[in-house]
């Protein structure tokens, strides 16, 4: 009577319309459907969820450290549970009028995205809730992160609106599209915030040819750092991995090749989330391409003409070289696709170069072209007027990759492709390095660089190189002599 403003309870007029609680309703719970469980997705006893589970009201999820869980409600509204998350479906009831339903699903620590069908009802609820706080919406796309250590819970909002609540109902603030904001450890909802805008990725590579896929991008002012997704699909329901940088140059590596979609943004002083910006790129790495050993990068050859030699890649059948006078590759020079790692210029004038290779393997019946390995420059000089002395390198391996500023990397050579037995390690600030040329036999190459934020990538592909003593004669192949005998490279 008190909620229809009726004088009398028990005088109503016919035709009066009355309001009816929904909590007066009947109701039953719904279930909701995982509709994905990528790495460690666990119930509360900590058994391992699959997709396409029904959960039922009062059902717990937890993800692992790369697990990715998906809930699809009756309304068909799409939550996200990141990684390290702990959810509980506290209240999913559908009532006995049309189109009512409660939606309340309680985050007590990690991160959760919200993708909420527009409610058609002014009766029907969703809300994100944690110890301290409350995000309600009427249709809308949102992101949570409850941080059960600091105490508090953040929301930024992507589309539509929410309704953002601390201990005091009455202090509650309104979030619109493209605000974010905070409850604090004290339950006060702190004043709404722009969200830092998307990145711009306009000029980010969309073909990626190393097997760490690198996307550098402008620096947002008050960014303190960025976090970069990988998907296979443009929702990004399908994610893959997901990591945080201090710099503008996000870093992903352990991708096959294949077609993806990466998505950046940016983290402000509060720890708010800014918009999203995406991509779709192709990572083609493979096969890797082979590291050089000669000419050495920005290095010089006495002589009339070059030879060109480089480690071979197990996947390779044949590797492509390209010799030219400029670094497009515009004029070229030589260019052959050889069966082994070794190539002799023809005579050429005397002047600046430019090479590259790249290995061919088989897929499928036809060739799989790899990338280029990044372009190798070396002067060609006259021929001194008499031999030189022996050089620092006489009985060493000098060996020559790819770098980029500020790079340091570890070298290793081994008796063996899993690098078990470990004849030589290094380690460099520069591209290259000279090793002692160890006895005959036959070894194998590898390379790690580790960036100036301290980012490791993984090691090269072994490459296999063979030393022998004493040859007589060796059709194909070039060997040099020096204190450890000539050496053969296959």
């Amino acid at each position: 009577g008190r909620y229809n403003r009726l004088a009398n309870n028990n005088r109503i007029a016919p035709g009066s319309t009355l309001l009816i609680p929904v909590l007066l309703l009947r109701s039953s719970p719904y279930d909701s459907t995982l509709l994905q469980a990528r790495g460690e997705v666990n119930d509360v006893k900590g058994q391992p969820l699959k997709a396409g589970v029904k959960l039922s009201e009062g059902d717990e999820i937890k993800t692992g450290k790369d697990g990715v869980a998906t809930v699809q409600l009756i309304d068909g509204s799409i939550i996200t549970l990141r990684n390290n998350t702990a959810a509980k479906l506290e209240q999913t009831r559908t009532y006995s009028a049309p189109d009512v339903s409660t939606s309340i699903v309680r985050v007590a620590q990690g991160r959760a995205e919200a993708l909420v069908t527009k409610l058609t009802t002014g009766a029907s609820r969703f809300e994100l809730r944690s110890a301290t706080a409350i995000a309600g919406v009427r249709g809308t796309q949102f992101r949570i992160n409850a941080d059960a250590d600091a105490g508090n819970f953040k929301s930024e909002v992507l589309e539509g609106g929410v309704a953002l609540e601390g201990n005091d109902p009455k202090a509650a603030i309104v979030l619109a599209a493209g605000q974010g904001s905070l409850v604090d450890k004290s339950g006060t909802a702190q004043p709404a915030v722009a969200l830092l805008a998307a990145p711009a990725l306009n000029t980010v590579e969309a073909l990626q040819e190393r097997p760490v896929s690198r996307f550098r991008f402008p620096a947002l002012p008050g960014a303190s750092g960025y976090r970069g997704q990988i998907a296979t699909d443009a929702a990004f329901r399908e994610m893959l991995t997901e990591q945080i940088f201090t710099t503008p140059d996000v870093r992903i590596a352990d991708l096959n090749d294949g077609a993806y979609f990466v998505r950046v943004r940016a983290i402000d002083a509060l720890g708010l989330e800014g918009k999203d910006a995406s991509l779709a790129f192709t990572l083609k790495a493979r096969p890797e391409p082979p590291l050089t050993q000669a000419p050495a990068n920005k290095g010089k050859v006495r002589g009339t003409e070059a030879v060109f030699t480089w480690l071979a890649n197990p996947d390779a059948k044949i590797y492509h070289f390209e010799l030219a006078e400029d670094p497009d590759f515009a004029r070229i020079v030589e260019r052959k696709q050889l069966p082994g790692t070794e190539f002799q210029s023809k005579t050429i004038p005397f002047g600046q170069y430019f090479w590259r290779v790249r290995s061919i393997a088989t897929k499928n019946g036809a060739d799989d072209l790899g990338p280029w390995n990044d372009t190798q420059v070396f002067d060609l000089r006259p021929p001194p007027a008499a031999p030189e002395p022996p050089s620092e390198g006489e009985g060493k391996l000098g060996f020559n990759w790819g770098g980029e500023a500020g790079q340091t990397f570890k070298f290793e050579l081994a008796r063996d492709d899993k690098f078990a037995n470990i004849v030589t390690k290094a380690a460099t600030n520069e591209p290259k390095t000279f090793v002692p040329r160890p006895d005959p036999g036959t070894y194998y190459v590898r390379v790690q660089a580790t960036d100036p934020d301290g980012f490791v990538g993984p090691y090269t592909k072994p490459q296999r190189i063979v030393i022998i003593n004493q040859v007589t004669s060796v059709t194909g192949v070039r060997w040099g002599s020096g204190a450890g005998g000539p050496m053969v490279v296959q």
